[in-house]
């Protein structure tokens, strides 16, 4: 994989803290959990409104309070796939995914990214291992906010789920998209076989956030798994 420069620097820096290097944090007293998640809501709030320049930032200070954090791992990793480099989102959401494999978020959001890259066997297998980890479809496309953006605007409205989602394209190649509609979207998780279960109350996803920024029927960042 070949990745520029300031990207490989980020990757290496959140494996230092994947393999403990963590000397110097482990000697200053650790965050909050409370604060810890105020930063990583405030850098989602960011990027679902378009900002992400300063979401960036947000998710790179979360980075360096928590080495490892995998909300912040995760968060990256969507950054980059909504700027087009989607190598690199790919490498931030392994990490991820191998230091929380039981997220099936992260899978999903591995999933979309190779199915933007057009590896679409890959994409499935992707897909069917985060619906069967999430409990079932409808869990899974809760944690993408298919379902559940608000009580009074159900998001399988037909404008809703016709509309094409962008996402930029750093580098062309064989079989790259520039972008797909919540339907494919939900095709994909379809395609799994995985049935719908019920989740656990515990594993219940809240609200989808709102992106007052940017029109919720154009925002990919909307259709990201954003962990919290």
């Amino acid at each position: 994989m070949s990745c520029p420069g300031p990207v490989r620097a980020l990757i290496a820096a959140a494996l230092c803290g994947v393999l403990g290097g963590l000397s110097a944090a482990a000697a200053a007293p650790a965050p909050a959990a409370d604060s810890l998640r105020a930063e990583c809501d405030y850098g989602v709030t960011l990027a679902l409104q378009g900002n992400l320049a300063a979401a960036e930032s947000v998710f790179i200070s979360l980075l360096s309070h928590a080495p490892g954090d995998t909300r912040a791992l995760t968060n990256l990793g969507n950054l980059h796939l909504l700027r087009g480099e989607r190598e690199a989102a790919l490498a931030l959401y392994g990490i991820a995914a191998r230091m929380d494999s039981a997220d099936a978020g992260i899978l999903l959001d591995r999933a979309t990214a190779r199915y933007l890259m057009g590896e679409d066997s890959l994409a499935r297998a992707e897909a069917a291992d985060a619906v069967a980890r999430a409990g079932g479809i409808k869990l899974a496309e809760s944690l993408l906010g298919l379902k559940h953006r608000d009580a009074h605007h159900e998001t399988t409205k037909a404008a809703d789920m016709s509309a094409t989602l962008q996402f930029p394209l750093r580098h062309s190649g064989p079989g790259q998209r520039t972008g797909f509609t919540r339907a494919e979207l939900h095709g994909l998780l379809a395609a799994s076989g995985v049935p719908a279960s019920p989740p656990a109350a515990s594993q219940r996803p809240g609200p989808f956030p709102s992106a007052p920024n940017a029109s919720y029927e154009s925002n990919a960042a909307a259709v990201l798994y954003w962990k919290r």
